[in-house]
């Protein structure tokens, strides 16, 4: 027998590999941010918050997220990969 049918025989991944579908939704920034108590702003979140207020709110908008997410729920995936950052300034507000 060669090595390569031995590989095949012996690969773990060769009974289980079956194709599938995957959305994958990168760095969705969810909005709107709550609001922040200035005890929370005494770190390097204040600047985020500055970007938040000149820039990004005008670039991550909430109903932009929600066609991709029913896009996503229209497309038939079998798995949904979100990667990066699902917060802004990493308020606790924004992971409720």
């Amino acid at each position: 027998m060669t090595r390569k049918a031995l590989g095949a025989i012996y690969s773990p991944m060769a009974s289980i590999a079956q194709p599938f579908r995957l959305a994958h939704l990168s760095d969705p920034h969810l909005s709107p941010l709550p609001a922040a108590a200035a005890l929370q702003l005494l770190s390097k979140r204040i600047t985020g918050l500055m970007s938040w207020n000149f820039r990004r709110k005008h670039i991550h908008i909430t109903r932009a997220l929600e066609a991709v997410c029913a896009d996503i729920k229209r497309g038939g995936f079998d798995h949904i990969a979100v990667t990066g950052d699902v917060a802004n300034i990493a308020l606790p507000g924004e992971f409720d």
